[in-house]
Parts: structure tokens; C-alpha cells; sequence
């Protein structure tokens, strides 16, 4: 049998080698990314849920500063629905309004009649066991209103598990 030394060498493709690398490496990307992206769609889908109620929330508390001149002061809890959540999406969680909140723990002392509001706090109640929710279940999140020596609220400074796994934290 005779080679044909130029045969060999007009040879063209990937060695069985080659090949095996270049899968092993989009594997390796794969195993790293896709739990990536799993852990980014699901907060946010948990995000869509509760975002859209807090900014309400938060909309209309700085809208009746505004317009009042005053901040809410603790009013009963008929009243403050009709103030400040009417526009907000409250079936997955529940607030209340607080007149002071703790710097370190971001714990919210609850305002009553005659107390100034400071922030408010939300709590996570997943009303279903399947829901997107239940692992946040009871996870909590304060917001602080920082003034300007104006008297307008500047920014929401946020505390709280919620707050930190919501991307939400100041």
C-alpha cells in the first residue's frame, strides 16, 4: 500500500479530542448559568408581585405630604387604606404605617393616633402553599422617609430580609 503524504495533509475538520473539550466547556458554562437565570426569573416574578403595591404605597404617602404639607400621623386603619393603598395590589402582602423604626433591625414600632408616621413596613402574607411567595412568607421590609430641610421626602431608605432579597436595600 502506498501513503499519499499529501492526502494526509489536505485532511480538515476537529480531532474526537477537540470536540470533547469544547463540550465539556459549554457544560461547565451551562451548570454556572442556568441556575443563574432560574434564581433571576423567579425574583423577578416575586418582585412583580410586590414592587408595584410598595411604590404605590410609597407614592401616596409623598403626594399627601405634599399636598398636606404634613406628614400621615397614625390614623386608624380604614382611614389609612383609603389614603394610601387604594392603588396599591395588596394580596400578597400587608403594612402598616410606623412612627419609629429601629436603625439597626429596621423593627417598626406601629403608629397610633397622635404619633408622626416616619415609614412603613411590609409583611409578606402568601395567602397559597404553592404560591411564588411562600418561601418569603412573614419576611418583612421598613422604609425610612429621609426629609430634605425643605420638608420633601428625598428617599426611602429600606431595611429588612425583604428588602435584601428584593434588590430593594439602601
Amino acid at each position: 500500500m502506498i501513503f499519499n503524504d499529501d492526502a494526509s495533509l489536505n485532511n480538515k475538520g476537529f480531532t474526537l479530542i477537540e470536540v470533547m473539550i469544547v463540550v465539556v466547556i459549554i457544560g461547565i458554562l451551562a451548570a454556572i448559568s442556568i441556575p443563574a437565570y432560574i434564581n433571576y426569573i423567579h425574583k423577578a416574578r416575586t418582585s412583580s408581585l410586590i414592587i408595584p403595591g410598595v411604590h404605590s404605597i410609597e407614592t401616596n404617602i409623598s403626594l399627601f405630604a405634599s399636598s398636606t404639607g404634613r406628614l400621615p400621623d397614625g390614623v386608624t386603619a380604614g382611614q389609612t387604606a383609603d389614603l394610601f393603598d387604594k392603588d396599591a395590589d395588596l394580596t400578597y402582602f400587608n403594612w402598616q404605617l410606623c412612627s419609629a423604626i429601629d436603625s439597626s433591625t429596621g423593627a417598626c414600632t406601629a403608629a397610633v393616633a397622635g404619633t408622626t408616621a416616619k415609614g412603613y413596613e411590609v409583611i409578606i402574607n402568601s395567602p397559597a402553599p404553592k404560591s411564588l411567595l411562600k418561601q418569603l412568607d412573614t419576611k418583612s421590609m421598613s422604609a425610612e422617609m429621609v426629609m430634605a430641610s425643605d420638608g420633601k421626602i428625598t428617599i426611602w431608605n429600606r431595611r429588612g430580609e425583604l428588602a435584601d432579597i428584593l434588590g430593594l436595600a439602601n
